[in-house]
């Protein structure tokens, strides 16, 4: 991993372990730049301290490293979502290490599909540049997890994204809006009803920003409207706005 010359970000609450990592890193790089940024929070949204750090977001691009510790019992989904904000929010190319409390946070954390799919693929485990180990661990274990790291650049990134489901699902509303809007409601039918498929697919809680506000409304509205016919197409308006605004609430950008 090329961070010699460039900088290492600490996301932890403890000085001290921030000052243990930076003196183990500097075995491996020494012309590394350190940061470190507090995360006491007892918020659920595990990035949320960050988004309101400025210093964090204006020294982002530095960053070819960030290690995220998790000292609270943070649920896996919540650092997989820290991840969609820097990768599709922030269009962080680096590499990414969280370290969790216990050996079962670990492997959840693993088996978890980055893009929401029930697919073997696209693990958190799996991907270039994401990586996980668990609290405690040897230090020689520690700096072999972070040399194998890579950076995960963001055409790769956008690419993985494009062609997920819910990537399907933001172009296929644009296509269904396009026709309603030229008053071709069965062919926007016909794509709605392939939409609300690949919707029951979908995995949301990976996706949403707020998932304990939005994935209520999120699961009532596939209840409401399941992909078998027969959809009414004076519903076509209704549908097409409620998945823009699912789409709106989530980290795709559409």
């Amino acid at each position: 991993m090329g961070v010699k010359k460039k900088a290492i970000c600490i996301i932890s609450n403890s000085r001290e372990l921030f000052l243990s990592f930076r003196r183990a890193l500097r075995l491996s790089f020494p012309e590394a730049d350190f940061y470190f940024y507090d995360t006491i929070t007892t918020n659920s949204q595990f990035y949320l301290p960050l988004v309101r750090e400025t210093n964090f977001k204006s020294n982002l691009l530095k960053y070819r490293l960030i290690i995220a510790v998790a000292h609270w019992d943070a649920k896996p989904l919540e650092i997989i979502r820290f991840v969609h904000h820097l990768r599709s929010d922030l269009a962080w190319e680096g590499s990414f290490l969280a370290i969790v409390n216990k050996e079962l946070e670990k492997q959840r954390l693993r088996k978890i599909n980055l893009i929401g799919e029930r697919a073997a693929r696209f693990r958190f485990g799996q991907l270039p540049g994401h990586a996980v180990i668990c609290l405690p661990f040897l230090l020689t274990d520690f700096l072999d997890e972070v040399a194998k790291l890579e950076d995960m650049y963001i055409e790769v990134w956008d690419s993985l994204v494009s062609g997920s489901l819910v990537g399907d699902i933001s172009k296929g509303i644009n296509e269904a809006s396009e026709f309603a809007k030229n008053n071709n409601k069965q062919k926007a039918l016909d794509i709605l009803c392939e939409i609300l498929f690949k919707m029951k697919q979908v995995d949301w809680l990976t996706w949403l920003r707020n998932p304990h506000e939005d994935l209520v409304f999120v699961n009532k509205f596939i209840e409401i409207y399941p992909p078998e016919p027969p959809v009414d197409k004076n519903d076509c308006s209704s549908i097409i706005t409620n998945i823009q605004e699912i789409l709106s609430k989530s980290f795709i950008r559409i």
